[in-house]
């Protein structure tokens, strides 16, 4: 057997067991209690601490299955065992487990778990000790203070990534503002040569053949370098996009009849008609026809 194989399995093995121990866990904690009436010197004790640390670990991947459990295992702990300290205990363990998912939930998820864990609280804690309103509000008030730190963290943590979108937009944007001023100035720059050059062999041509061939060759060598340096750029450019075109000729009005084609491939009924004789176009301008 491979290695991946038996990860997998192991971890699925551990997955199996941790909620296994978390589906137990609210019977440990009823029965470590409910023991504790007489004394804490119980088995049961750090079996109980040992599952609370496991089922708060499981708030990491399922974090309302988790909080789900740990309600229930302390709402139990209030049945078997109703005391200040054990109320104690709920409350802060669930508000720590509610605080995790308002900060990482989004508020249509977070809000009614928080709404929902302070006011389980808040009636444990007056039906099994009878609680004075102070100690109500106290308990209501912890509930909303740890939903707010969470919520607080998570807006925190969404506007951080917010600014860093937009920090990277800014960056490409100024880069590709730098790629088109670098695209302007060779461009620019190699046509000013072509025109001095070709402006050159034309006054010369009939007088001095050479000098016109040397400019000729100028102007054919600067084109050359200049559409080399675009298609360089250019297909970098196109290799950071993974969704660009491939590299092709441009489409013109030679490509009609095939256009048509397969328009009437897709059921619409396409006439195409030609006057006059056909002549040669701007690029710019058979592509925009």
């Amino acid at each position: 057997m491979s290695a991946l194989p038996v990860r997998r399995v192991s971890r699925g093995a551990g997955t199996v067991l941790a909620w296994s121990g978390a589906a137990v866990y609210p019977v440990v904690v009823f029965l470590t209690f409910s023991h504790g009436r007489s004394a804490f010197q119980q088995l049961e004790i750090p079996v109980a601490a040992g599952l609370t640390v496991l089922v708060l670990s499981l708030l990491l991947r399922r974090a309302l299955a988790a909080h789900a459990i740990l309600l229930l295992a302390w709402v139990f702990a209030m049945v078997s065992l109703p005391s200040g300290a054990v109320a104690g205990l709920l409350v802060l363990i669930t508000d720590v487990s509610s605080g995790y998912i308002a900060a990482t939930r989004p508020r249509k998820v977070s809000v009614p778990v928080g709404a929902a864990t302070g006011v389980l609280q808040a009636a444990a804690v007056t039906a099994f000790l009878n609680a004075d309103e102070i100690l109500l509000m106290t308990i209501l008030l912890a509930a909303a203070v740890t939903y707010m730190t969470g919520n607080s963290l998570r807006t925190r943590r969404a506007h951080a990534e917010a600014m860093r979108e937009q920090a990277t937009a800014q960056a490409v944007a100024a880069e590709r503002l730098r790629i088109a001023r670098e695209l302007h100035d060779m461009v620019a720059h190699s046509i000013g040569i072509i025109a001095i050059q070709a402006g050159v062999g034309g006054r010369v041509i009939d007088t001095q053949p050479a000098e016109a061939r040397n400019a000729l060759d100028a102007i054919e060598a600067t084109s050359r370098d200049t559409l080399s340096g675009l298609r360089r750029m250019l297909t970098a450019l196109r290799r950071d996009d993974p969704g660009a075109a491939p590299l092709g000729p441009a489409p013109g009005l030679d490509d009609l009849a095939r256009l048509a084609e397969a328009a009437g491939d897709a059921g619409v009924a396409v006439d195409v008609r030609t006057s006059g004789e056909p002549r040669a176009l701007p690029p710019d301008v058979d592509l925009s026809a």
